[in-house]
């Protein structure tokens, strides 16, 4: 179960990661952080 939310994380990641400036300077940098630690990286 744990593999399939490190994936989804991944997932979210890499969204995030393609936001232009304006909408990513609206999500939280703590969130942001979560999401980059504990992602899945051999995606």
């Amino acid at each position: 179960m744990e593999n399939n939310i490190n994936k989804a994380f991944a997932e979210v990641y890499d969204i995030l990661m393609h936001l232009g400036p304006e909408l990513k300077n609206k999500v939280s940098t703590k969130f942001i952080e979560v999401i980059k630690t504990n992602r899945d990286i051999r995606i």
